[in-house]
């Protein structure tokens, strides 16, 4: 498996290995595949912005993560970042793989920037999410009770940090 930056040139591709998950996982998503589809790519390829994807050794996307500074416009929030659009494909769970796309984002965020903590949201029932960031040392913070509206229901969604050790 390899993990590398993917930039804004591999959008489309990002884009269909992503609504899959969307697809796929719908109740672990706050976003849908038509509000995917309006967006741009997630992040600006920079040191504090960017998007990984895990391969296997044929070039078949595994996995994907992006992370952004969380206060790009706002100074007094520059200290803050968001980890978001996670993502690993159902036949590639298990293998570690979210673990990794995590551990290089932590450090290439160590490395690289001056963020101390990062930030994340998670619906109420993406258990296995929920235990692979409590594993990596993000914290519980906050839950919001019917957060997110889909079709006839509604799903909970939490809140969780983690600070950065330097």
């Amino acid at each position: 498996m390899t993990i590398r930056e993917i930039t804004a040139e591999e959008s489309a591709a990002f884009k269909d290995f992503f609504v899959q998950g969307l697809i796929d996982r719908a109740d672990c998503f706050r976003i849908t595949p038509r509000d995917l589809a309006l967006q741009p790519f997630p992040t600006s390829n920079t040191k504090d912005s960017f998007t990984l994807g895990a391969f296997d050794e044929a070039d078949n996307w595994l996995g994907t993560a992006s992370f952004k500074r969380e206060g790009i416009e706002r100074e007094r929030l520059r200290h803050q970042g968001l980890l978001f659009f996670m993502y690993v494909s159902g036949r590639s769970e298990s293998k570690g793989i979210g673990s990794q796309l995590i551990d290089v984002i932590l450090q290439k965020v160590k490395d690289q920037t001056d963020i101390e903590q990062i930030v994340l949201t998670l619906t109420g029932t993406n258990f296995r999410a929920r235990k692979l960031y409590l594993s990596k040392g993000f914290e519980p913070y906050g839950y919001q009770k019917k957060a997110i509206k889909w079709n006839d229901g509604y799903l909970d969604e939490e809140l969780m940090c983690l600070f950065i050790d330097r």
